[in-house]
């Protein structure tokens, strides 16, 4: 399977991440507001983001597959990371996202997060998505619900509480 090196919505470009992007990608990550929403709980230092990089990066070349960086097109701006990871322990592929805190609140979450799932149904005919989200973290929920997940159970994940949400393939 060959993964497009881009996906265009309307506002944004999605395409793999880089290594080019660490200092951008920084940014982002080094957000207190984005790290409370994440299993890390703060920001991440820069080697913990060159650590998530990395793992991106590698979690590609294994899957074909992994979080796009986010671009908002009007500014060629990195903003984030929206796409997919394979939980080789559960066998599941997760929805997951994070945009820097500038970026919330215009729906840029959503557009990314309907192409990464039209992207994972369609050319990558995967059968489900699963998403996990913090209880409190009402925009993520609104994401995903959006996307048409289902909210499926409460479960202990990554030593969080988190409210899981499945997605069948259509």
């Amino acid at each position: 399977m060959q993964r497009p090196s881009t996906v265009v919505t309307e506002r944004l470009l999605l395409r793999p991440l880089r290594q080019e992007d660490l200092f951008a990608y920084h940014l982002v990550m080094s957000q207190d507001a984005v790290g409370r929403q994440l299993p890390r709980g703060a920001g991440y230092s820069a080697d913990q983001t060159q650590a998530l990089l990395d793992f991106w990066l590698d979690h590609w070349t294994r899957f074909d597959f992994g979080p796009w960086a986010v671009v908002e097109t009007a500014t060629s701006r990195l903003i984030g990371h929206c796409g997919l990871r394979h939980h080789e322990e559960t066998d599941e592929t997760e929805l997951l996202y994070a945009l820097g805190r500038g970026s919330w609140g215009r729906g840029f979450g959503s557009e990314a997060a309907r192409a990464s799932v039209a992207w994972a149904f369609g050319d990558l005919r995967l059968p489900t998505l699963v998403g996990y989200v913090k209880p409190d973290n009402e925009r993520s929920r609104a994401v995903l619900l959006g996307c048409g997940f289902a909210e499926i159970d409460r479960v202990q994940q990554w030593g969080l509480d988190l409210v899981k949400y499945r997605k069948d393939a259509p």
